[in-house]
């Protein structure tokens, strides 16, 4: 008996982490396509974002990461929103994190490599900073 019921709770936790996996995809998918809109919309040669439409959708996207996402994400966001001078690493910390969250292992990627992926000239910018701290 006592098998049985440990067997239907086990049974029951991974189809309630799998539902919660799939809610996570869609939030987080729909963070994706909003940031690639944003950040590629020249290149693919559509209007960007005005800042009212990116503060709405800040403002509607919270309450879902606040529901969904784990501390590490929860973090993530809140430095996104509130270190400018860090603005582009808060935003790779960001999205490692969803990465991660959906169980995708950040493993082997350094640290830019995410950012990269959407700012081609991310190195020259990095070696002019190095260049201009010293």
């Amino acid at each position: 008996m006592f098998s049985l019921l440990f067997t239907e709770q086990r049974r029951r936790k991974g189809e309630i982490e799998r539902e919660h996996r799939s809610k996570k995809i869609e939030v987080y998918e729909e963070f994706y396509d909003f940031i690639f809109k944003t950040l590629l919309a020249k290149n693919l040669g559509e209007d960007e974002p005005s800042a009212e439409e990116v503060s709405r959708f800040f403002a509607k996207f919270t309450p879902k990461i606040m529901l969904w996402g784990d501390q590490n994400l929860l973090k993530a966001w809140i430095a996104v929103r509130q270190e400018p001078a860090e603005m582009l690493l808060a935003w790779e910390n960001l999205l490692l994190a969803m990465r991660e969250e959906i169980g995708h292992s950040n493993k082997g990627l350094e640290e830019w490599d995410i950012i990269r992926l959407f700012v081609n000239d991310i190195d020259d910018h990095i070696n002019k900073q190095a260049d201009s701290d010293v």
